[in-house]
């Protein structure tokens, strides 16, 4: 006997013997209602915690959302409700490994997410309330973005407007395609560089005019930058833009398809070590100046970077009557490994558009049978007088065979997409 068979008999005993307890005794009346959540834990404590499986996360309290619970009668309805809940789960996962597909977190996938703790319906008041069901840390900024990206992978939410909350719309049986973790900017500019060392094996250019080279802006964005109202803006265009080329040539160099070279240049010349020295020493004294320890609290701030190289620029000139300091970008490989270099930087680019076509089509072919299941949930909850703010529970357990039967013609969908897009 495996261990969703065993886990169905144990529910099913459960049930056959608390129905016999309830006939004993009816209608009495239970004086503390914590008492309910306390029997509750320890029968499905008991019938569980001895087994390492995905159900442990349901010996949680049963009933902290029921505290109304009075009579033995609601206490045993709401009870045979859950274990009803948890045998449809260990269908789902008997019907998944049927078909191959483990529930047991895939290690390779760095950033799995378990939902087995969510499902279906369920509202969270806010991200921090989502990341807690989904035991994951919440993140700030760009981490923030990256993570609720990751979630999309497993479940379809929704934020409803001006307000802080999260629904849950629906959960895939199969994760989505994870997404290359390099943006697509980084991707095109491989592929241009390369492109353009092909003739003659090598490329020699300043940051600015590789940013012109690779459209990222239409000209030199260091033409504006001595104009007033211009100056932060155009450091945020050249810090994105350095940031990123810098990626697409740091992978370049990393799978050996460039030999590449950041020279210092003082007034079109390559610098001398001592020259350079000279430069990293006028830096240090700025760093103190403005009290920062590492130049990239100086990148950090867009006027302060300009204000920084600006000062940088003066002194130098001052002393040395230098004129123009700045990086000079070499690149040089041969014509075989720039053609190797171009087929799979294409690859990758054509896989990516692939996931994407995926996703996109997924989306358009789901969302009809989503609104159609909730519009059945929300006149359940009208009909049995459940508020948006209850759990679907009952719903769930009384109309298991109808919900289920969407969930299905849904991961039906998205595995023909896949099908006809992937070729799988």
């Amino acid at each position: 006997m495996d261990l969703d068979e065993k886990i169905i008999n144990i529910a099913n005993s459960i049930i056959m013997s608390l129905w016999t307890m309830k006939m004993d005794k009816k209608k009495i009346e239970l004086k503390d209602s914590k008492s309910a959540t306390e029997i509750a834990d320890e029968l499905l404590a008991e019938s569980i915690s001895l087994m390492e499986s995905p159900y442990k996360s349901l010996t949680k309290p049963l009933v902290d959302k029921y505290l109304n619970i009075k009579t033995w009668d609601d206490f045993f309805e709401y009870l045979y409700i859950k274990l009803a809940i948890i045998q449809k789960d260990v269908d789902y996962h008997k019907n998944m490994k049927k078909k191959g597909v483990s529930y047991a977190p895939n290690k390779k996938d760095k950033n799995y997410i378990d939902t087995s703790n969510i499902k279906t319906g369920a509202v969270y008041k806010n991200y921090r309330q989502l990341c807690k069901a989904l035991n994951v840390d919440p993140k700030g900024g760009n981490s923030k973005k990256a993570q609720l990206e990751n979630f999309e992978r497993f479940f379809i939410y929704e934020k409803p407007e001006n307000s802080n909350q999260f629904i849950i719309k629906h959960i895939y049986n199969v994760p989505k395609p994870q997404k290359k973790r390099s943006s697509i900017y980084q991707k095109y500019i491989e592929l241009i560089l390369l492109i353009a060392m092909f003739s003659s094996g090598k490329l020699n250019a300043t940051t600015q005019e590789l940013i012109v080279l690779l459209n990222m802006a239409a000209e030199k964005p260091n033409k504006y930058r001595d104009i007033p109202q211009y100056k932060e803006i155009v450091q945020q265009v050249n810090n994105f833009c350095y940031t990123t080329i810098k990626r697409a040539l740091q992978s370049l160099v990393d799978r050996r398809l460039i030999t590449y070279h950041k020279v210092l240049m003082i007034d079109y010349r390559e610098a001398t070590i001592e020259e350079e020295e000279i430069v990293r020493k006028t830096e240090l004294e700025l760093l103190k100046k403005y009290q920062k320890t590492d130049i990239h609290e100086i990148h950090k701030i867009p006027l302060l970077q300009y204000q920084f190289y600006s000062e940088r620029q003066k002194v130098l000139y001052d002393i040395y009557g230098w004129r123009a300091i700045y990086h000079q970008h070499k690149l040089i490989s041969n014509k075989q490994d720039i053609r190797y270099g171009i087929e799979g930087v294409s690859q990758e680019l054509k896989e990516r558009l692939n996931d994407e076509c995926v996703n996109h089509i997924t989306s358009s072919f789901i969302e009809p049978l989503i609104r159609e299941r909730d519009e059945k949930i929300m006149m359940l909850r009208q009909a049995y007088s459940i508020s948006e703010n209850e759990s679907t529970d009952l719903i769930e357990a009384l109309y298991k065979n109808e919900l289920e039967e969407y969930d299905k013609k849904i991961n039906e969908k998205q595995q023909f997409v896949e099908s006809v897009v992937k070729g799988s």
